[in-house]
């Protein structure tokens, strides 16, 4: 899968110069732009939805969202 994303210019693939069994992988500037253009149609596409919703709604999700979130921060918290 990684030889196909650095075919198709998305990642770049580096040897280790103190170990060539090492490999070093970094997003290119094409991947960059592809992650970033999918990131905002993304948010157009929940910003369209969300406007959908009736205010009551919205403030809903949003303490549920910020409920999810804390229990991860928790979570994580507990990983390190």
């Amino acid at each position: 899968m990684m030889e196909r994303m650095v075919q198709l210019g998305l990642v770049e693939r580096s040897e280790d110069t103190t170990d060539r069994r090492v490999k070093h992988i970094a997003l290119s500037a094409h991947g960059r732009t592809l992650i970033q253009t999918s990131l905002a149609a993304r948010r157009a596409w929940l910003d369209e939805a969300a406007e959908q919703l009736s205010p009551e709604n919205r403030a809903a999700i949003l303490t549920s969202l910020q409920t999810l979130l804390e229990a991860v921060e928790r979570v994580e918290g507990k990983e390190k």
